[in-house]
């Protein structure tokens, strides 16, 4: 399958791979899996120009282990899935919302309530920041946006628009006959976490060129020589040595470096044209955002490369 702006996905198990692909066979002619309490893990590598940018692992609850029949364990595990998560994704049906909407109170406004409140319930306990994608699926269903769709998330635009950890935004996707966006939900819940690991890579290249510049003033001067001396006597590896092997771990991790910071320069492109969850922005603005988005939206082909 095709990748986008030379992105790829890649499932780390054989299994998964497969189970994954017939999915995906079955949503293209909308065969949608049932909802259930089944907690899924998965294992991917995102990749970029077909190098490993991130891998991660996505831990799937397919919406039933919100439901009030599932089991406090399994309502548990969620709560600390999403404490610990360096990105969410959330479904909401669209399909499911109109044209038969009766309020907060039907069956998938109260689902989608729920969901809405555990978000709102780990906030407060995130030690660091997040991306929330907030997925609108089978948008390619809906006739016309209106307000009242997104009275359930109320609560969570609230909260996500103040929030100084949790970055969010609300993406419409169509993945049967035609493909809407398919990519970014995944690609915005990694921003940050991407965004984290070119911090983390480049403040690990100053250290190790820091220990290289300081084994090449001990290099230097009498003291070198002496250095060179013992090493040749007792077979030690010298300073210059010890420098040029530094220097050379600087060059790999900054080659590294380059790829994920041009990776992360595509997404933050990327995920500027979605409707991003702002202060002050009226629910009227954000359906206008999302039914935009619809006719524009940021990616139109498919995007997962399970290969």
């Amino acid at each position: 399958q095709d990748g986008f702006e030379g992105f790829h996905l890649r499932a780390l198990d054989s299994a998964h791979h497969r189970e994954l692909m017939e999915l995906g066979q079955r949503i293209t002619i909308n065969q949608y899996p049932p909802a259930t309490a089944k907690r899924s893990i998965y294992r991917f590598m995102l990749q970029y120009q077909q190098a490993d940018v991130l891998d991660f692992t996505w831990a799937d609850y397919r919406g039933g282990a919100i439901d009030q029949a599932s089991s406090d364990q399994q309502k548990a595990m969620l709560l600390e899935d999403l404490r610990d998560a360096d990105g969410l994704m959330m479904l909401c049906d669209c399909s499911q919302m109109t044209p038969n909407w009766i309020g907060l109170n039907s069956p998938i406004g109260k689902h989608v309530q729920r969901m809405s409140q555990l978000v709102q319930y780990a906030a407060p306990h995130l030690t660091h920041p997040i991306s929330l994608s907030i997925m609108l699926t089978k948008v390619d269903l809906v006739q016309v946006f209106k307000e009242k769709m997104l009275d359930p998330l109320g609560g969570v635009l609230s909260s996500v628009s103040v929030s100084d950890r949790i970055s969010g935004a609300l993406i419409p996707v169509a993945c049967g006959s035609s493909f809407i966006n398919v990519p970014m939900p995944l690609l915005f819940a990694l921003q940050n976490a991407v965004r984290h690991k070119g911090t983390a890579m480049l403040a690990n290249i100053k250290s190790v060129e820091g220990v290289a510049a300081r084994e090449e003033q001990a290099s230097a001067g009498l003291g070198g020589w002496f250095d060179r001396v013992g090493a040749r006597i007792f077979g030690y590896e010298t300073h210059a040595q010890k420098a040029s092997t530094q220097r050379q771990q600087a060059a790999s991790l900054r080659q590294e470096h380059r790829g994920i910071a041009d990776s992360l320069a595509i997404i933050d492109r990327e995920v500027r044209r979605l409707p991003l969850i702002r202060r002050g922005v009226s629910t009227y603005d954000y359906v206008s955002m999302v039914a935009g988005s619809v006719d524009k939206p940021a990616h139109h082909r498919r995007f997962l490369n399970l290969g």
